[in-house]
């Protein structure tokens, strides 16, 4: 895929719009003024043109507040957006036209409100554009940002409130080093409050001041030092208190000669449990030679050194590098400028009687997982691992991304509609260029899991990715399975997930700014899932394309996958269908949810979730449900707040999805296989077949939704089968019946079955 080395030139047109539409509010401002001598009205560049615009604005300010009010901000956010100088003169005009606390908080909004376009605009065409003149330096300030992501906040703010950097420097760069905005966003609403005090304060005498000198004196600034160092203290001894250890080790080890030689790590490539050591070139070559000979009596590591006739200390595997020291650095030449030990002599000399360390596993996969992995178009270069732990996988660089949500997914094979569709060609381009990208990374990620949480009926899924977080996030989706169980199965299904986008790949789709973050790609046929970008952080969209994907495998496997909640209730599982928005502020009945996430599968054996939540990861197949409940909402009274449902009738409910006068045809909009209406025949055949009791329940009182406590009131009254006789009105039902049938009418004609009543 490779890095964008193209001008971002949509983004360019994009920040052209920003400031056209910035000119056209501020053209409006202008207009709606009253008529009048307008040659004062231009941006201040020293106090006395400041104190004469003061003077003019004065007068129409408790006229024309609005209109004062709009344009201020207006320019404030533009000359932030677009890092104009000379804010601190707009800072000083609000003091002087309304006063210190609504000068301050209209100065903090304004200056908040600017950086954030900034932030933005920066990320959009910045962030592409110095990743592309310099990749290696940006990615080593994204890594030093990411080390100290819990402590963010506190240098943010040490930033804001002290004058150490100009704002519109932190404003510009904040994005391209992949600061979250969150933290930009708190940072600055917080950190800009004690210099708009001071410039505030001072602009309600601005007539008293002299020069800008005279608004930070030496109490100004050691105060605002003060409030910074506060700020950044907790930051300060945590990183103490990290780099305690590594300061002595390094303090002991720095009396080497200059022919030292350090072993350096490779990106997201050090084995677990192997230490960094310094190794003089004497040692180095007496390691290579004795790591090689134990690695000849335990495997074919000492047969490559020998037959290669290299020194023991120039053997590659692409695993350590032992780089010369800066002072023999010019006197070696090139061809010897890094040394390099294998991995395997590495690990038998550790394990030898020199040093006895505990190691773990060697991660390194055999080679028929690797000829498994080329099945799937992706050929191994150099290294991959295999179902790393968490822990092994933060080693390795892993992080917790910030969700995301609104990535685009295209989808081929859904018959829902509500997702935009790929075409067969371009999904086997697309493919194409993910796995010639995943075969070009030295480093790969392979985690095994499942959908479905039993193996009696579920579908197994295996992730290739080139980032470690990505297989990290991915695999707290998935249920945990053995390592081989994956090798064993008939069809399972794959998931692609790479770290960058390149045009080529951004032009088989389309082109927009909706593609920054990234984009996702399924096709249901294939059983492949392309990830791209920070798909893979979009947690709802890789569910809802794992849900669309497995539904094949999983009828065929003998399931019923539905898109609903299994939740115990005393003692016994109960199959809840009810619309996304109910299940979600509905806070109490999460304690009783096997799964926060929809997706149920039911079938001959019994019941299982899709996704594992609530820290169980371990598969566990549940008994089938003992009733089946479906909630709907409607505020008119035709529906009684509880009542007893036929199958047919629960069907029917199903498929209709009826909430607050709106169908989701069942209640689901994410993208599916499986038509609706063949849907809800075969859970209308489960529950005749089982004679499974059904209940429906109206979420809606008196026009308003019932609270948490109400709906586990009627949940209950539901399952306790001592339903009271509720009587409805007649005309009401009439007319929400034929709302039901122009629907279905309209939307599945005249083919429903004759079970299916209202």
């Amino acid at each position: 895929m490779g890095r964008d080395e193209r001008f971002p030139v949509w983004e360019a047109a994009l920040g052209a719009g920003v400031a056209a539409a910035f000119a056209a509010g501020l053209v409006g401002v202008y207009l709606s003024m009253p008529d009048s001598d307008y040659s004062f009205l231009k941006l201040p560049r020293n106090l006395e043109e400041l104190q004469i615009l003061t003077g003019h604005l004065e007068n129409y300010t408790s006229d024309y507040t609005l209109q004062v009010l709009v344009g201020y901000c207006a320019v404030y956010i533009f000359m932030q957006t677009f890092m104009i100088p000379g804010t601190i003169f707009m800072s000083l005009l609000a003091g002087a036209l309304f006063g210190q606390l609504r000068g301050v908080a209209l100065v903090v909004f304004a200056a908040t409100a600017g950086a954030s376009s900034c932030y933005f605009l920066s990320k959009m065409i910045g962030k592409p554009l110095v990743f592309t003149l310099w990749p290696d330096k940006l990615s080593f300030f994204q890594r030093q940002v990411a080390q100290r992501r819990e402590k963010l906040l506190n240098y943010m703010l040490f930033l804001r409130v002290t004058p150490t950097l100009p704002n519109t420097f932190i404003n510009l760069a904040s994005p391209i080093v992949d600061v979250p905005y969150h933290t930009f966003l708190l940072g600055t609403l917080i950190g800009l409050i004690p210099a708009a005090y001071v410039t505030v304060r001072a602009g309600i005498a601005l007539g008293e001041l002299t020069s800008l000198s005279d608004l930070y004196d030496t109490q100004s600034i050691a105060l605002l030092f003060l409030i910074g160092v506060v700020s950044v203290t907790p930051a300060l001894l945590g990183k103490g208190e990290a780099q305690e250890k590594p300061s002595e080790m390094a303090s002991s080890e720095s009396s080497r000669a200059d022919d030292a030689t350090w072993v350096t790590q490779q990106p997201h490539c050090w084995p677990v449990g192997l230490p960094k050591l310094n190794w003089d070139r004497p040692h180095l070559r007496r390691c290579g030679e004795q790591a090689a000979t134990a690695a000849a009596k335990h495997g074919q590591a000492g047969e490559r050194w020998r037959g290669s006739g290299a020194p023991a200390h120039r053997i590659c595997s692409g695993f350590f590098a032992a780089q010369p020291s800066p002072q023999r650095r010019r006197r070696r030449r090139a061809s010897d400028s890094f040394s390099v030990l294998t991995i395997e002599a590495m690990r038998d000399y550790h394990l030898s009687k020199a040093y006895e360390l505990h190691i773990p596993e060697d991660p390194e996969v055999s080679y028929g997982l690797k000829w498994a992995i080329a099945g799937k178009g992706v050929i191994v270069k150099d290294k991959v691992f295999h179902n790393l732990e968490t822990s092994e996988l933060q080693e390795g660089g892993a992080t917790y991304p910030d969700c995301l949500s609104g990535i685009p997914l295209h989808v081929r094979g859904d018959v829902i509609g509500g997702v935009p569709g790929v075409s067969k060609a371009q999904f086997a381009k697309l493919l194409k260029l993910v796995t010639f990208h995943l075969s070009s990374i030295s480093c790969l990620y392979v985690q095994d899991g499942a959908i479905g949480s039993s193996a009696e009926c579920d579908a197994k899924v295996r992730v290739i990715s080139d980032n470690p977080s990505a297989v990290m996030l991915l695999s707290n989706v998935l249920w945990k399975i053995p390592d081989r169980a994956i090798s064993h199965d008939t069809s399972p299904l794959t998931i692609y997930a790479t770290s960058s986008i390149s045009n080529n790949v951004k032009t088989i789709l389309g082109s927009g700014t909706q593609y920054a973050n990234g984009f996702a790609a399924a096709d249901i046929e294939r059983s492949s899932l392309i990830l791209c970008g920070k798909a893979f952080a979009d947690s709802a969209l890789v569910k809802d394309a794992l849900t669309a994907m497995t539904a094949p495998i999983l009828s065929a496997r003998g399931g019923l996958p539905v898109p609903g909640w299994l939740l115990c209730f005393g003692g016994s599982i109960v199959l809840l269908f009810a619309p996304v928005e109910i299940m979600m502020s509905c806070l109490e009945i999460h304690n009783a949810l096997l799964s926060i996430d929809c997706g149920v599968v039911i079938s001959s054996k019994g019941s299982t979730v899709l996704f594992p939540t609530k820290a169980r990861r371990e598969p566990k197949l549940f008994t089938k449900p003992t009733a089946v409940i479906i909630v709907s909402s409607d505020s008119t009274g035709a529906i009684p707040s509880v009542s007893k449902l036929s199958a047919g009738q629960a069907a029917y409910h199903f498929l209709t999805g009826y909430h607050d006068g709106k169908f989701v045809p069942a209640y689901s909009r994410a993208p599916s296989p499986a038509d609706p209406l063949a849907l809800a025949s075969s859970l209308f055949s489960h529950l005749k077949e089982d004679d499974t009791p059904a209940y429906l329940i109206n979420a809606k009182h008196s026009g308003k939704y019932i609270d948490d406590n109400g709906f586990m009131k009627l949940l209950k009254l539901a399952l306790s089968h001592n339903l009271p006789d509720i009587k409805t009105d007649d005309f009401r039902v009439g007319e929400l019946k034929g709302k039901y049938r122009n629907f279905l009418s309209s939307k599945f004609g005249k083919c429903l079955p004759e079970e299916f009543s209202f």
